[in-house]
């Protein structure tokens, strides 16, 4: 069960994972923050405290927003009407038609 917690600028979502839950060793608490900056712009933070034993941690999440555009702001946007800027030290490249799938013409 996540717990929630309401503060004047972001959302934290608590949660602890016994020892052997879904069969991974050690106590796991998570937290997960979210936060609209003024900027609107989504800011999610994930930590993990593990007690006990060593387990293996990947935290992510799965926003779906709407690319399809539908109805959007009165608007009928497509995916090709988005942008997306990723922060990150590298991409891992599945193959080049994915990719470029996923990022058109601006791939480099």
């Amino acid at each position: 069960m996540w717990r929630d917690y309401l503060y004047d600028d972001h959302v934290m979502l608590s949660h602890v994972s016994a020892d052997g839950d879904q069969g991974f060793p050690g106590e796991v608490a998570v937290n997960v923050t979210i936060r609209l900056t003024d900027d609107n712009e989504i800011e999610l933070n994930f930590t993990a405290k593990v007690k006990g034993k060593a387990t293996p941690i990947n935290l992510t999440t799965h926003p779906y927003f709407n690319l399809a555009g539908h109805v959007c702001f009165q608007s009928q946007m497509s995916l090709y009407d988005f942008y997306i800027e990723i922060f990150a030290c590298f991409l891992y490249l599945i193959s080049s038609e994915f990719f470029l799938l996923l990022v058109g013409s601006q791939y480099t």
